[in-house]
């Protein structure tokens, strides 16, 4: 995201924009941005890891890196009045069920008492090679052990498609 990114936004008549990864950026410096635009922020995820790790949510062993990463994140929704926190789940092959349920309803009191929504997403293999969440039905299943009423799927159908789903198949799993 630069300047000239939000300005294009600000000039196509968005009035707001998601931003991935916000974290190259101070909070001072998207400030600036949101306001001389004006936009406002709807969106952003917890930062990757120090080697690019799509985030550590369902890591075994990882709670420390993630709930580092969960603190940033919601340093910079609160800061900039950001709404919703999606958030990373990491990699298949470090990660399990239990670790991820156990850290999204730890997550789940933090966000709510920033009165910020968290999101869990389906990315497909193709993006984000052995992402943890890599079905639907598996992140639906996951949604309901965790049990809380701020932690939410977030719908892309951009990966849906990339993972084969249809439009039908989607609403059959609904």
């Amino acid at each position: 995201v630069s300047t000239q990114s939000t300005g294009d936004a600000n000039n196509a008549g968005f009035q707001s924009i998601e931003v991935a990864f916000p974290y190259n950026w101070s909070i001072e410096e998207w400030e600036k941005q949101l306001i001389s635009y004006p936009l406002h922020l709807e969106l952003i995820n917890t930062p990757l890891g120090p080697n690019k790790e799509p985030g550590f949510a369902s890591t075994e062993g990882g709670t420390e890196r993630f709930l580092d990463g969960l603190q940033q994140g919601i340093r910079y929704c609160k800061a900039l009045k950001c709404p919703r926190l999606h958030i990373m789940a990491g990699l298949a092959e470090s990660g399990n069920d239990i670790s991820f349920i156990q850290n999204l309803q730890k997550a789940s009191g933090m966000l709510e008492s920033e009165g910020i929504i968290g999101l869990i997403e389906v990315i497909s293999g193709g993006v984000i090679p052995g992402y943890f969440l890599d079905n639907f039905s598996k992140a639906l299943e996951l949604l309901q052990k965790i049990g809380r009423e701020n932690i939410k799927l977030q719908f892309d159908s951009f990966h849906l498609n990339c993972l084969g789903y249809s439009t039908e198949d989607i609403i059959q799993l609904m």
